[in-house]
């Protein structure tokens, strides 16, 4: 199974949002044990780094950010795309 995140599912993982974290702890924790697939566009990585870049350090973000990209497919956003 694929599961492609949205920016949501990482801030609520990066941030620990009271509600939201368990699911999004989750869906990383399939995708470590390869139950799933985690695709997210490159978009997503821009608008979340965006959004969490007053809650961290620059360094530790681009940290995070790698990180979880490290654990996804990077659909392409090109014209063909959209």
């Amino acid at each position: 199974m694929k599961v492609f995140l949205d920016t949501n599912i990482i801030i609520d993982f990066c941030n620990a949002r009271k509600d939201f974290f368990q699911a999004a702890a989750l869906i990383f924790e399939l995708g470590r044990q390869k139950k799933i697939e985690i695709l997210a566009s490159a978009t997503t990585f821009v608008n979340s780094f965006y959004i969490l870049r007053k809650i961290y350090d620059p360094q530790e973000l681009y940290m995070r950010m790698k990180a979880i990209a490290d654990k996804c497919v990077i659909t392409p956003v090109d014209q063909k795309i959209i």
